[in-house]
């Protein structure tokens, strides 16, 4: 059970394993804003052992956003190599974002593009975790207050986590972001998992502070809202059909300085030895 809880050494079962792992798993996203605008997101992500030790994940996520008298859609293109050196890991991951922005009434268009940049490094000693994660972002063509603009953002997360039991995991994950328009913003986002049963894993958590353009190395999710996003919570489920299939349910609920945003998450995730 305790494999279950280690999720950044999830493939450490296989490192030393002859079979090759390939783990596709796919994810629906239904997003209900305040604004009474709503969003569907359709992900895929697959992860491949391609040595015992190097791990290289892609994925494809395409977004649209509908309000009363625009449509927004984005897709999303992301590839994070993996190496794990068992009792260190490191992560390398680029992303690009392309938005197409239409107004209805009548001809309206935009474009946007977001360029990501992530390194992640970890350490594991005694049942802890302990790191920090440093993301570039780069966008171009946002829409805002001020119209069409340019974006640059750092940011720096630590890592301090640690496995309590065999069913219970704690993480915390302070994080500075500095954008180029000059916002300075600190927040904490903190988490656990814990094993209901042999096939049934609970994860909640959330976030304190304030940020924006927001990038998580572990889930491979990116908030590139240009508003400043000021709390999240979230709860989430994880049934095992069997040892090779997982299906997720999960809730999440969002704000940020203009509106709110409750999302209702369906996936499932495999895992197949070649």
């Amino acid at each position: 059970m305790k494999n279950a809880l280690i999720i950044f050494f999830f493939l450490s079962s296989v490192l030393w394993a002859d079979s090759t792992l390939v783990s596709p798993s796919f994810y629906f996203t239904y997003g209900n804003y305040s604004s009474k605008d709503l969003s569907k997101s359709y992900a895929f992500y697959n992860t491949t052992g391609i040595t015992k030790n190097y791990f290289l994940t892609v994925n494809y996520d395409n977004l649209l956003i509908s309000g009363k008298d625009w449509n927004y859609v984005q897709q999303t293109f992301l590839a994070s190599n993996y190496l794990n050196f068992f009792t260190f890991g490191v992560k390398l991951a680029y992303a690009h974002l392309k938005g197409d922005y239409s107004y209805t009434p009548y001809p309206y268009t935009y474009s946007d593009y977001t360029n990501l940049y992530n390194l992640d490094l970890f350490y594991y000693k005694n049942l802890y975790y302990l790191g920090f994660s440093y993301t570039y972002l780069h966008a171009k063509g946002n829409l805002n207050i001020n119209g069409l603009t340019q974006q640059n953002s750092s940011q720096l997360t630590l890592r301090f986590e640690k496995i309590i039991s065999n069913d219970l995991f704690l993480s915390i994950k302070p994080n500075y972001s500095q954008i180029s328009d000059g916002r300075k913003l600190y927040s904490l986002y903190g988490k656990f998992h814990y094993l209901l049963s042999s096939q049934l894993l609970l994860k909640a958590g959330g976030m304190i502070g304030k940020r924006a353009y927001y990038f998580d190395s572990d889930l491979l999710t990116i908030f590139n809202q240009d508003y400043t996003q000021t709390s999240l919570y979230f709860g989430q489920l994880e049934y095992s059909v069997s040892s090779s299939i997982k299906l997720i349910s999960s809730y999440q609920h969002t704000k940020f300085q203009k509106y709110s945003i409750n999302y209702f998450i369906l996936g499932i995730k495999s895992n197949f030895f070649f």
